[in-house]
């Protein structure tokens, strides 16, 4: 059943104080079989309020169910000026805040999370992290991979969270195996995570299949597609080499005929992805989507509409 448009009018992300907690509200959605939409929003140098409420006022239009805020370490800046945390204390409930474990100790951790508390935010995404920009891995963490990181959330803060973590359909770039790499994922669910949002798919049967034999080995949350719309041909590129996502030969043949026209490339990306999660939807394993949208809502917007999410 398509979301419904006549929901959340006109809401302010920079207002708002009645706390989502994303674990309970999308075991609704999925029990209902209520289609939603989320998107994942890059933290931008400036951290200007202004700058996210343009992105807000277009991206809000599709009603979504949560917004997905990026960490980045930032040189010579503490915990407690992070932007990425600014900006998540600044933003309503309905946020979720990216947290490295590379680069993280349990300080750092504490602190963040002390903070998420005390303006009412409850909802993590877990992750690893990456190297740092010179490639040598940070000496000063606590946390090796995400799974330390969500056993941690959860001894200290119980069930307080609401904890995402990432799931990779086409295996993790490091994992020796698929069958390895599903048992990983099994151990953070087994930590205390509630929910998986994937790596980019680009192909609906590579998501079909890995939620499949998620559910064979006995990890029954919810797990969110994600979709990337492929503004132009060097983003895509940027994303695979930056995210480790794998682009199908297919896909890229087809877009070596167009790289050098924008709009072509953005309408093939569209049908593509559109094509791709109705054919999810329809077979059932997953009810919502999460929207890479390097921070261009238009072409979110654009989408989204194509799948009726939109009240316009």
């Amino acid at each position: 059943m398509p979301a419904n448009p006549s929901a959340g009018h006109s809401r302010n992300v920079f207002r708002g104080k009645n706390n989502v907690e994303l674990s309970v509200t999308l075991a609704e959605k999925s029990s209902s079989n209520e289609r939603f939409c989320s998107f994942e929003l890059i933290l931008h140098p400036d951290g200007r309020e202004e700058t996210y409420q343009q992105l807000f006022s277009v991206l809000d239009q599709c009603n979504p169910l949560f917004y997905s805020i990026t960490w980045h370490n930032v040189d010579n800046v503490s915990v407690e000026n992070h932007p990425s945390l600014k900006l998540f204390e600044r933003c309503s409930n309905i946020t979720l805040l990216h947290l490295t474990a590379k680069g993280s100790t349990r300080g750092t951790v504490m602190h963040v999370l002390n903070r998420a508390l005390t303006v009412g935010k409850t909802n993590i995404f877990a992750l690893q992290g990456d190297h740092d920009k010179l490639g040598v891995e940070s000496t000063a963490t606590d946390f090796s991979y995400a799974v330390d990181l969500v056993k941690f959330i959860r001894a200290e803060f119980g069930s307080k969270f609401s904890i995402c973590v990432a799931g990779y359909p086409d295996m993790h770039p490091k994992s020796p195996s698929k069958e390895s790499d599903l048992f990983y994922l099994k151990e953070k669910v087994n930590a205390g995570a509630d929910f998986i949002i994937t790596q980019i798919i680009f192909e609906s049967q590579v998501f079909i299949k890995f939620v499949k034999d998620c559910r064979r080995i006995g990890i029954s949350i919810p797990i969110i597609p994600g979709v990337f719309l492929i503004p132009d041909s060097k983003s895509l590129h940027n994303v695979s080499k930056n995210c480790d996502a794998k682009i199908p030969d297919n896909l890229l043949q087809d877009l070596e005929l167009i790289k050098d026209d924008d709009a072509a490339v953005q309408e093939y990306g569209m049908k593509l992805s559109t094509r791709v999660v109705k054919e999810i939807f329809q077979s059932g394993t997953a009810v919502g989507i999460h929207v890479f949208t390097l921070n261009r809502p238009k072409l979110a917007l654009e989408f989204c509409k194509r799948l009726r999410f939109c009240r316009v």
